[in-house]
Parts: structure tokens; sequence; C-alpha cells
């Protein structure tokens, strides 16, 4: 929204010239440096400049624009302004003021060329010739909070200065152009600050909490409800309210994706499964140039995200991947522990999961699934991470095993054991990466009642004999549940119920070798709490590190985990957030 002027060359000032009119023509007739302003070429003869200062340029005006020193061709058709623009445009709608690029009047682009030699005649070019332009700048109390985010790609991509507003946005309007005294902005303009996020899979259980949290706040203008399906997606959005809008979209197809996200702030990805959708949407983002936070938990979809990092910094791109519960806030907790050691050498999570006739609300509707084709995506997570040889990191080095070859042990808080497995999470992965001489990292998982360890073991089992898919085996296993549930779900379950997981670190303290364990103080636990703040840390611009971003890299563990658990459902109590111990190792 705004005017390019019209700039004329004039030999004498009127007896009564419009304050407007007068600016341009000085500003046209005093070049830029040196402390001046003006249009660099205003002095020098130009074979068009008795056809206007816009008329087009001929084919052969074009050729000169290497070596004669102009930096700005014609404009188009539709960025040219009436000849006659409002005398009081500037004095009545003072929020929005027009000035040149840069805001030193038009000047010439700075040449990217590493040296100041010219060019030789008929070589290379490494930059296009620019036009200068006139942009709208907002003072800093208008300023979008969108504008401000991206405007680190936006030096990136046009030379350390503000992008060009789009043509159609350089027009006076027509009301403005019949003579209007003021100018008056179109009626649904937004606004105040101005954030645009696209919700990837914000039709599903985590997407749809997720998108209704992230719409309350005021930073956040529009957030979009991507899914396979639009009429869901349209519910959804309505729920929501006048921010939101909906789109049909797979989020493995990596083009459309990209495609859509241009012209967004974030993008929050909760679609799944995560073995299939991390690294298309990784890509896309990247490709986009718009930054993105998702709560992928797959290890091997991981590896292929993390070869990313390059091309994310190249493009300015902030990728913070693993952010929901485990992953996210199981690496947040190991490393927490880890910095209450001098030097850590071993870090472990348990979690369990009480699965048990009382929660049979978890599993979801295999009728339901079979009907609508949208199988539960945890599930079929839970199934990769058990099916075949899974990495982990054991004597300082990345290795394989069989989960159900080496159950352990585990002693929780309170005195209960559990035996749990190992599964193919991506904390192993990442943890080693930025906590030197580490010499083990491992994620355990235990299913109670017991018993559903031997179900998850027959298909787990039938997903690496390639007998089925994680999709088929998870519909399986939630059949087999509904048909037996007295065998499949009764028997004892001895867990604390208001939490479900624990980190624990080993290694010195004070000269001495000693285990320092930390686990949650109430039931504040959830997935969307810390996608929510994650992506409200974005937004805000406090994560300024480029690249790909596990949770541990990106924040630091105890002031987000107290963020997280006021976002989340389940609100902690008063007191302390951690319960922490520590004992002596032999």
């Amino acid at each position: 929204m705004g005017a390019v002027f019209q700039i004329r060359r004039e030999q004498a000032r009127p007896a009564a010239e419009p304050e407007d009119r007068l600016e341009a023509r000085v500003r046209h007739q005093h070049p830029p440096g040196r402390g001046r302003e003006g249009d660099p070429c205003a002095r020098r003869a130009r074979p068009e400049a008795r056809e206007g200062p816009r008329a087009a340029l001929r084919s052969g005006d074009r050729e000169d624009l290497r070596t004669s020193g102009r930096s700005h061709p014609a404009r188009p058709a539709d960025e040219v302004a009436p000849r006659t623009a409002p005398a009081r445009l500037r004095r009545e709608y003072a929020p929005l003021l027009l000035r040149p690029e840069g805001s030193r009047g038009v000047e010439r682009r700075t040449p990217t060329r590493p040296s100041r030699r010219a060019h030789r005649r008929g070589g290379p070019h490494r930059t296009p010739p620019r036009r200068p332009v006139l942009v709208l700048e907002r003072p800093p109390d208008v300023a979008s909070e969108g504008g401000r985010i991206r405007g680190s790609r936006r030096r990136h991509l046009h030379g350390r200065r503000p992008a060009p507003l789009r043509p159609r946005a350089n027009r006076l309007s027509d009301e403005a152009s019949r003579g209007s005294s003021y100018f008056r902005p179109p009626a649904d303009a937004p606004r105040g600050r101005i954030t645009r996020v696209l919700a990837v899979g914000g039709t599903g259980r985590i997407g749809r909490v997720s998108s209704k949290l992230l719409a309350r706040r005021e930073i956040v203008s529009e957030i979009c409800i991507a899914g396979r399906d639009l009429g869901l997606a349209a519910r959804t959005a309505g729920e929501i309210g006048s921010k939101a809008s909906a789109l049909e979209l797979d989020a493995t197809d990596e083009e459309h994706l990209a495609s859509a996200a241009r012209g967004y702030d974030l993008i929050v990805s909760t679609a799944g499964p995560d073995f299939r959708v991390a690294l298309p949407v990784a890509k896309a983002a990247v490709a986009a140039g718009v930054h993105l936070c998702d709560i992928a938990a797959d290890g091997p979809a991981l590896q292929k995200v993390l070869a990313l990092d390059a091309r994310a910094k190249q493009a300015n791109v902030s990728i913070v991947t693993g952010i929901g519960h485990v992953p996210g806030i199981s690496n947040l907790l190991m490393q927490y522990a880890a910095n209450q050691l001098d030097k850590a050498t071993d870090l472990q999570l348990c979690m369990w999961w009480d699965l048990s006739r009382d929660r049979a609300a978890l599993f979801g509707n295999p009728e339901d699934m079979k009907r609508t084709g949208r199988i539960n995506a945890s599930w079929q997570q839970v199934l990769a991470w058990v099916s075949g040889r899974i990495r982990t990191y054991r004597g300082g080095r990345l290795v394989a095993v069989d989960p159900f070859e080496n159950p352990h042990e585990v002693r929780l808080p309170g005195g209960a054991a559990v035996t749990a497995i190992p599964i193919g999470s991506t904390e192993p992965l990442t943890l080693p990466r930025r906590n030197r001489g580490l010499k083990s990292v491992s994620v355990l998982m235990a299913i109670l009642p017991r018993q559903l360890n031997d179900l998850l073991r027959e298909r787990a089992r039938e997903i690496a004999g390639g007998q089925s898919d994680p999709a088929k085996a998870t519909v399986a296993l939630l059949d087999a549940i509904a048909a037996d549930p007295d065998r499949w779900l009764k028997g004892p379950v001895r867990a604390p119920s208001d939490f479900g997981m624990m980190a624990s670190a080993n290694g010195i303290k004070d000269r001495r070798k000693v285990r320092t364990s930390c686990w949650p103080a109430g039931p504040w636990e959830s997935t969307v709490g810390p996608l929510t703040v994650a992506a409200l840390r974005i937004l805000h611009g406090k994560v300024r590190d480029r690249g790909v971003l596990p949770p541990e890299a990106a924040f630091e563990p105890l002031r987000f985990l107290e963020e997280a658990a006021r976002a989340g459902p389940g609100r902690p109590g008063p007191g302390r957030l951690l319960n922490e111990s520590r004992e002596p190792l032999k």
C-alpha cells in the first residue's frame, strides 16, 4: 500500500508548486553520496528524456545499462503512478512514510563483485542491473513483527536491504489517483503485528490443539490448517475462528508444500507418520526459506534431516526438529541431568506407558481407522521404533541392536521397577553432538501391562520381515486388543501415574562418581506444550541460530520446560518443576 511518485526534470519552479512535487524535484537533481540525495543520472543526457521520466527503454538503451552507470530501467506500466499525486498525502497519513530504498533517496545498487574493476566488455555479470524503488517504511511502533522476523532473510536475498514491495502494492489507489486528499488503506488490511503460520497436519489430534493455542496469541495474525482432507481442515479452521483458513495438502508432496509455504513465517508440522513425513517437510521448508518446528521422532529420518544443516544455514532458516514429548521434553531432561555434573559419561531416559483398561481411549478405534484410512500415526511410530535393528549410542559410537534382545531393568522413583527396551528415537543421534565425552546415550520404553510387549514384539517382527508395514501392523495390534481386552489390558501396574519419564546421567561431580536423576514433579508433560512454546519463540525471533537444531541445541532446558509446562494442557502445581536425586557410584 503506497505510492511511487513520478520524478520529473524541470528547469524552474512554478509559482505554486506542491510540497511533494518540490521534494521529488530536489531529490532528482541532487545525486546520492557525500550527504546529498537525488537521482545519480539526473544530470546526464538520456535518449528517452524527451519522452518522459518513465519512458520505456529501447533495446539499445538496455545494453548501455551495464556501462553507463544507470541503475534503474523503466518501471513496468503497472508501477507507474498518475502524474498528479495528492499533495497532502504525507501530512495526512503520517504513519506510512514514503522514502526511497535505503532511506537515502534514489540510489544505485551496491555491486557484489569482489573488486572495483569494471566488468570486461561482453564478460559474465554477477548481478543483473537493478533499479532503485520506493518502498514503504513504517515507524518502529507500527512495524510488523513478521517483517522483523523476515528481515534477516531479506538482507540475505536482497543485498542487505529491505525487499521491494510487489508492483501492485506500489501504486496509488484509484481513490487517491482521482485527487482525494488522503490515503485510505483497504478495510481488510491487517494491523499491528503480522505473522503467518502454516500448520501441516493441523487436522490431527496434536495439530488441532496446537493450532488453537497459537491462534489465541496476538503475534499470530493468520494460521492455515493444511491436511489431506479439505473438509476436515475447513471444520478445524471453523473451530479456531477468523484467523484460520484451510488448505488441502499432502505433507509428502515436497514441491507442493514448498510452493504453499512461501509467504509464511513458520511451518508447524504435526503430520505423520514421522518416518514418511519428516524429510519432505524439512526439504520444503528450506526450499521456501521458511522456519520450521516439528515433532518428528524417527531416528533414521532425522539422520537425513541433519544432512540438510548446511542448506538450511545458507537459506537462513531454523529447523527445530523433534520438539514434542519424546523426543523433546526427553532431550531437555537428559541435557539438564548432564548439566548437573562436571563431566557426564552416560545418559539414559526411561519412559513408561500405562495402557491399562481405564486408559483404552489412548488406542483409538480400529474400525474408524479402517473406514477413514487415518491410521494412528503415534502407534505407527512406536512400531517403527522397535522393528528390526535400531541404532543407539554405546561405547562412544552408534551401534545397531535388537530391542527385544536388550531389555533393561529400571528402578523408578518410589521404588517400583519396570522392564524397558531400547527404541529408535532421535536422542542418541543428537545428544553426543553437543556433549563431548559421552560413552552411551539410550532411550528406553516400558509398556504396561507387561503382556502387551508380547503383542508388540509379534507385530514388530512382521514389519521387520516384510510381511506387514507400520500402518497394517497398527490396525492388527489394535484389533487384537479390542477383541480380547481382558487378556491384554488386565494386570498390576506398579509405576508412577502422575508422570511418565525419568532422565539419569552418570559422571563426575566434585571428583566423585555419581548418578543424578530428574523427573517431572507433576502431570505437566505433553507434546503440545513444547511445540507451542518453540513456535512462539521462533515467531518472536528468540531462536537466532540457523540450521537443523535439536531441542538441546536450541533451548536452555529449565527455562524452556517451565514455559512448556504452562502452555500444555496439564498445569504444574506450586513448588518445583522437577524432582531430583543424586547417589554415589562405585
